[in-house]
């Protein structure tokens, strides 16, 4: 009896113990791995010519891969005020961490007033939360993590990215993933732990 019980405390400690691994919530790449760029949603500021596009060109700095997303308003000197943006279930995750990899310049004039920003939406809330922003040029390719923990207990987040500018410099996002810890879930535990207590309860009775 003694050792069914401490047999029992055993798995149900186990149960209840952190898990010791990241799961990858999210990925994007660009080039076929992840949801694609098609199905990530652009929002006009109101500008009146370019947009967030997927630069075929290749991202040819150090650390990214292949295509990127990219607001180029280098490439017409145009003006610029728009989101990319794409919903991720986040629902039984906590612990979020992000990385990707981030090329910005802010162009060949130091008036086009550019800015990139990374911005999270927590379950379709009105206003964001800054993760980070870009105003002098960042070294192209660079990835570094992020800790998204801010939106623990939610069930979405909208990731966005903002470029605005008056008619210079460019914005481009690669390779971004999100890893997460699972969430244990209790009512399957106590209903492990139930059994078990009913399977000593059988052998005692026997």
């Amino acid at each position: 009896m003694k050792k069914t019980i401490l047999v029992l405390t055993t798995v149900l400690m186990m149960a209840f113990a952190p898990v010791a691994h990241a799961d990858v919530v999210f990925q994007e790449n660009f080039d076929g791995k992840g949801p694609g760029f098609s199905n990530w949603t652009i929002t006009d500021g109101g500008d009146t010519r370019d947009t967030w596009d997927e630069y075929h060109g290749g991202w040819n700095y150090s650390g990214g891969t292949g295509n990127c997303a990219a607001a180029d308003a280098y490439l017409y000197y145009s003006e610029y005020n728009d989101k990319l943006s794409y919903t991720i279930d986040i629902n039984g995750y906590t612990g979020l961490q992000m990385t990707l990899n981030v090329g910005y310049w802010e162009g060949d004039y130091g008036d086009s007033n550019a800015v990139g920003y990374i911005l999270g939406y927590v379950d379709g809330a009105a206003v964001s939360t800054t993760i980070d922003f870009f105003s002098q040029d960042w070294p192209d390719g660079d990835s570094q993590p992020y800790d998204l923990s801010f939106a623990d207990g939610a069930s979405t987040l909208d990731l966005t990215f903002q470029f605005v500018s008056d008619y210079d410099g460019y914005f481009m996002v690669d390779d971004i993933e999100i890893t997460g810890n699972p969430v244990p879930v209790p009512a399957a535990v106590w209903l492990l732990g139930s059994g078990l207590l009913g399977l000593v309860g059988l052998r005692k009775k026997q």
